[in-house]
């Protein structure tokens, strides 16, 4: 399930670019993280804003599904899609 995410992952990475940032993790190597977000199912995605998980998405999902989520969360803290206030540098996925 992972790796089917990747390429949607770097393709949402290049239209989200400047909003977000998306960074993987290895859980082998980092236990941790998931240890402390309770992460018990892989893959997981989580959605944080200024160093605090604010949405959680677990299991494969869909492109729009993650999509939907991502655009949910940019609408909650109330700034425009083409802001340019997202503290954001993004690197590649």
């Amino acid at each position: 399930p992972c790796q089917f995410l990747a390429p949607v992952l770097e393709s949402l990475a290049e239209e989200y670019a400047g909003k977000y940032k998306f960074v993987a993790m290895n859980t082998d190597e980092n236990t941790a993280i998931p240890t402390e977000y309770a992460i018990r199912s892989l893959p997981t995605l989580g959605i944080f804003r200024n160093g605090r998980m604010i949405d959680i998405i677990i299991g494969a999902r869909p492109k729009n599904f993650i999509k939907s989520k991502l655009d949910e969360n940019i609408a909650s803290i109330g700034i425009g899609q083409d802001s340019e206030q997202f503290p954001f540098s993004n690197e590649p996925f």
